[in-house]
C-alpha cells in the first residue's frame, strides 16, 4: 500500500499528526536596549582629542606684529621670525601698502614681550664695505625678519616701522643719547667711535638728514661709564681719519688717526676743566669739522667708570665768617667763606673760617654755617690745615666709622658745591709732607671748591678736604679725631 503526498508536498507519516496541524507562532522576548554601545567610545574620543588639539593650536597662535618695510628684499609668507638665532615665529603674509609693504608676523607666546616700544625690526641681507661684511647667512639661505627689543618695561606695540639696515650693535644699555649737528657728512658713517682722547668711548648709530635737509643728525650712543665726561658745555668734532696741513716753514704734516676712523668716521670730544652739568639723554650739539689746539689741552677731572653700588655721597655746606676792621676812617668788612662737612659731632672745615681773625671790632665778628650762627672758637687748630667745631650730636650727619687717615694719593672723588662732582686720579697727587697732597693741573678747581670733602673711590670712605684758596689746589688729609 503505497502513501500519496498530499496537497502541500508533504507525505503522510504515521503518527505525525502534529505535523498536520497549523504552526503555532512563538512568543520570543525583545532584547531590551543598553545605550549607545561600545561602538561610539572610539569616535567620542577622537572628537574630544580633535577638539583638544584645535584649543592648542589656538591657544599656541600668539600674536600679529605689522612692519612696514621699504622694500620684502625676497621676504615671503612662510619665513622665519628670529631673535638670537632662535626662530621665535614665522611670516603670515607679505603685501603691498603705500610705496612700502607690510609684513604680518605671527610670534610665539613667549616671544610677544619683544614687540614692546622700541624694538627695532629689520630683515637681514649681506652687506659688504671696507668696514666689514656682515649678513652672509642670508647670501644663500631664506630671508628672515629679525628684531632688537626696546628696554624692559616698555609700552606693548603691534605696529612698527621697519629699519632699512640693521642697527648698529651697541653692547651697553642704558647709555647717553645724543645728537650732533653738522653741515655736511665728512665720511662719518654708524658704526665709527666716538672717543674721548682717542679711547672709543661710545658709537655712531644712526646718520640722517634733517627734516629741512639743512643740516646733517649724527645719532650716538656713549656707554654708561664715560657719560660722565659728556657735559653742556663739551665740544664735538670730526675726527676722521687724514689730517694733512703744510706750511712754509714746517713742510707737509700728514697724519691718519686709525684704520677704524678712516674707513667708517669718527667723532672726538672734550670737556672744558670748568664742566658745567651732565648732558641728558637727547642733548643736541654742534660737531665742529676740526678741533682747536685748546681742546686736545683740557683736563676736566671727571669721573669715568660706574659709581660704588653702596656709595653714599658726603654734602657741603656753605659756612662764612664776617667781621669788621677799623681803619683810619672807619671800619672796613671783612669776610672768609669756605665749605664744610656735618659730622655726627660736629663741623669740618679748612682752618680759617673756624678760626678767630686778628684784630676785629668787638661784637661783630659772626660765624653762619649753613642756616644757623655758631661760635667761633678761641685758640688754635689741632690740626695744621683743618680745623673741627664741636656741635651737639646729629645722626643724619656723616659718621665717623666712614673717615680714615691715608697713608699714600689714591683715587678720590671732590664733592663740590650744588651736587657738583670731580675725580681726581692717584698719578695726578703728589704728597708734599703728611698731611698735604698737591694737585696737578688744579685749573678744575676755582675758590668755590675750598673745603670740598674729599672720598677714597676705594671704600667711600672720608679721607680730607680739598683746599682751593690762591695758593694752588691741594687735598688736607688732617682730619682731627673725634673729641
Amino acid at each position: 500500500m503505497t502513501t500519496s503526498p498530499d496537497r502541500s508536498g508533504s507525505l503522510d507519516r504515521p503518527g505525525d499528526a502534529a505535523v498536520d496541524a497549523p504552526h503555532a507562532l512563538a512568543d520570543a522576548p525583545l532584547a531590551e536596549r543598553g545605550g549607545l554601545g561600545a561602538a561610539w567610545i572610539v569616535p567620542a574620543l577622537a572628537l574630544v582629542l580633535a577638539i583638544a588639539l584645535g584649543w592648542s593650536y589656538w591657544s599656541q597662535r600668539g600674536a600679529v606684529v605689522e612692519v612696514r618695510f621699504a622694500a620684502a628684499h625676497g621676504l615671503e609668507a612662510g619665513s622665519d621670525v628670529r631673535f638670537a638665532g632662535t626662530s621665535i615665529g614665522a611670516v603670515e603674509s607679505v603685501r603691498l601698502e603705500g610705496d612700502g609693504i607690510v609684513a604680518r608676523l605671527r610670534l610665539r607666546d613667549d616671544a610677544l614681550h619683544l614687540a614692546r616700544e622700541g624694538s627695532q625690526w629689520w630683515i637681514p641681507r649681506p652687506r659688504v664695505s671696507l668696514a666689514g661684511v656682515d649678513g652672509l647667512e642670508t647670501l644663500l639661505g631664506a630671508r628672515y625678519v629679525t628684531v632688537r627689543p626696546g628696554r624692559e618695561g616698555g609700552a606693548v606695540v603691534r605696529r612698527f616701522d621697519g629699519l632699512d639696515d640693521a642697527p648698529v650693535d651697541v653692547p651697553w644699555e642704558g647709555g647717553l643719547e645724543l645728537v650732533l649737528e653738522s653741515a655736511r657728512l665728512g665720511g662719518l658713517a654708524p658704526g665709527g667711535p666716538v672717543r674721548f682722547r682717542q679711547v672709543d668711548v661710545g658709537r655712531i648709530t644712526a646718520v640722517e638728514l634733517a627734516s629741512d635737509g639743512g643740516s646733517v643728525l649724527v645719532r650716538a650712543s656713549v656707554a654708561p661709564d664715560y657719560a660722565e665726561l659728556v657735559r653742556t658745555n663739551s665740544v664735538f668734532w670730526n675726527a676722521s681719519g687724514i689730517s694733512l696741513e703744510a706750511g712754509l716753514l714746517s713742510g707737509l704734516d700728514f697724519s691718519v688717526d686709525s684704520l677704524e676712523a678712516l674707513l667708517t668716521g669718527a667723532i672726538a670730544f672734550a670737556t672744558p676743566p670748568a664742566a658745567a652739568a651732565p648732558a641728558s639723554n637727547g642733548a643736541r650739539f654742534q660737531l665742529a669739522e676740526r678741533a682747536k689746539e685748546e681742546w686736545t689741552e683740557w683736563v676736566s677731572h671727571l669721573p669715568v667708570g660706574a659709581p660704588r653700588s653702596d656709595a653714599v655721597a658726603p654734602v657741603p655746606t656753605l659756612a662764612v665768617l664776617t667781621w669788621e676792621r677799623d681803619r683810619l676812617i672807619g671800619t672796613a668788612k671783612e669776610r672768609r667763606q669756605a665749605l664744610c662737612l656735618r659730622l655726627q659731632d660736629g663741623w669740618l672745615a679748612p682752618r680759617g673760617v673756624f678760626e678767630r681773625p686778628d684784630a676785629f671790632v668787638e661784637g661783630t665778628l659772626r660765624l653762619v654755617v649753613g642756616p644757623s650762627d655758631q661760635v667761633v672758637p678761641d685758640g688754635a687748630s689741632d690740626a695744621p690745615n683743618l680745623r673741627f667745631l664741636p656741635a651737639d650730636r646729629d645722626a643724619r650727619g656723616w659718621p665717623r666709622d666712614r673717615v680714615r687717615a691715608p697713608l699714600d694719593p689714591e683715587n678720590c672723588l671732590v664733592h663740590g658745591p650744588d651736587g657738583s662732582l670731580r675725580a681726581l686720579d692717584a698719578t695726578r697727587l703728589s704728597s708734599a709732607d703728611g698731611s698735604l697732597w698737591l694737585v696737578a693741573g688744579d685749573d678744575a678747581f676755582d675758590a668755590s671748591w675750598h673745603g670740598a670733602p674729599v672720598t677714597a673711590r676705594s671704600d667711600g670712605r672720608l679721607i680730607g678736604l680739598l683746599l682751593s684758596d690762591g695758593d694752588g689746589a691741594r687735598i688736607a688729609v688732617d682730619v682731627p679725631v673725634a673729641r
